[in-house]
């Protein structure tokens, strides 16, 4: 699995999304939730029975909350 960053950009002709990079976080199969905590610069993906949090700073993965059902 990898999770796209994506920018907002304000442009003339209305808002424009830009790819701005992706960051691997493994697993198999769907994702479910995204959440973000900007104060803090995680993301949080839920799957199955965990969450992966992602330091959006890193662009890396920072851990994994496990046994959430």
């Amino acid at each position: 699995m990898v999770v796209g960053a994506i920018a907002l950009q304000n442009a003339a002709a209305g808002d424009v999304y830009k790819f701005l990079s992706e960051i691997p976080i493994g697993g198999e199969g769907g994702w479910d939730i995204l959440t973000i905590d900007s104060a803090a610069h995680r993301l949080y993906v839920s799957h199955s029975t965990k969450i992966v949090v992602v330091d959006l700073e890193k662009n890396a993965v920072a851990g994994e909350i496990t046994d959430t059902p």
